[in-house]
């Protein structure tokens, strides 16, 4: 039997090349190849790399920036923040400007007690009021009575206080203002042992033309004479009571023909509506004799009617 070729290209190679004498089989040995099952398959990261590498060389030569991952979920989650954060800070402005409000109110609710407004109302109704948009100003009792056509006076002690004969007397020495049309008015002592209190002009002393006053209930002549050797001593004499005509009187009308009506004064910036029909002071604007709304008349008429002349029993009517 011939022996078989070892060429390295069959199965095996046979050791020995023939069977031996003895009877063995002769050892077949593994086939040897120049190269393994590994070189034949390509690198599992190699295909990506060179990939990802071209990629990035072609958007590198075009100038723009290689893709990021999470870019956009970044851009979401910023706008959420910003959205969040935008009604957090509504909610606190809005709750720091409803505790201002509130605030507020209590201030405005509180700022004046109940009690001192409805004593400045009962003022207003009882002396009139100053203040230009009240529409009470010129309707006040004491001005009804009295009108706006007061003195302030102050007293020098020069001359001295005369001599007073009459304990229920108080007499004043001759002022610069004329004597006749000031009896029967109201003298408020404005400073003094007397200050606060009032008392009435009751007539002239014949004999040295000194007015003639109510003793005071507090203070006496005698008094008035200590205080006014170091002070001057101020006081008030009030209009005559009931000695005007109202408000819309026009002198022009009454020098002209005194049988005519005489409260058609017309007030030039109102398109010349009566002053005697415009009871509110609030829009009253000076003009001409017209500096104030009760005119040269005044508000101190010889009668009481509910009409434009006494708002305040219109008002109960």
């Amino acid at each position: 039997m011939k022996s078989v070729g070892t060429m390295g290209r069959g199965p095996g190679r046979l050791r020995g090349g023939s069977h031996n004498s003895r009877g063995r089989k002769p050892t077949v040995e593994p086939p040897s190849f120049p190269f393994t099952l590994s070189d034949l398959l390509p690198p599992r990261s190699s295909a990506p790399s060179v990939v990802k590498k071209h990629v990035s060389a072609s958007l590198c030569l075009r100038g723009e920036n290689p893709p990021r991952r999470g870019a956009v979920l970044l851009i979401v989650l910023a706008v959420l923040a910003l959205f969040a954060l935008i009604g957090v800070t509504f909610v606190i402005v809005s709750s720091h400007q409803q505790r201002a409000a509130q605030t507020q109110a209590r201030v405005d609710q509180y700022a004046e007690a109940p009690d001192e407004l409805l004593n400045e109302a009962l003022m207003q109704v009882l002396r009139g009021s100053n203040v230009q948009t009240s529409v009470l100003r010129n309707h006040g009792l004491l001005e009804d009575l009295y009108g706006m056509n007061w003195i302030l006076y102050v007293y020098h002690d020069n001359p001295p206080l005369p001599d007073q004969p009459n304990a229920q007397l108080v007499e004043l020495p001759a002022l610069t203002i004329p004597h006749f049309p000031l009896v029967g008015r109201v003298v408020t002592m404005l400073d003094g042992p007397a200050r606060g209190q009032s008392t009435r002009i009751v007539g002239i002393n014949p004999t040295t033309g000194n007015l003639q006053l109510l003793a005071f209930e507090n203070a006496t002549a005698a008094d008035l004479g200590d205080y006014l050797d170091s002070n001057d001593l101020h006081f008030v004499i009030n209009g005559a009571p009931f000695g005007g005509t109202g408000f819309g009187y026009d002198p022009d009308a009454a020098l002209a023909t005194p049988t005519d009506p005489q409260l058609t004064a017309a007030d030039p910036n109102t398109f010349n509506l009566p002053f005697a029909l415009l009871p509110n002071p609030a829009g009253f604007t000076p003009s001409g004799s017209y500096v104030d709304p009760s005119g040269p008349g005044e508000a101190n008429e010889d009668y009481d009617a509910p009409d434009y002349q006494n708002l305040l029993p219109a008002l109960q009517n």
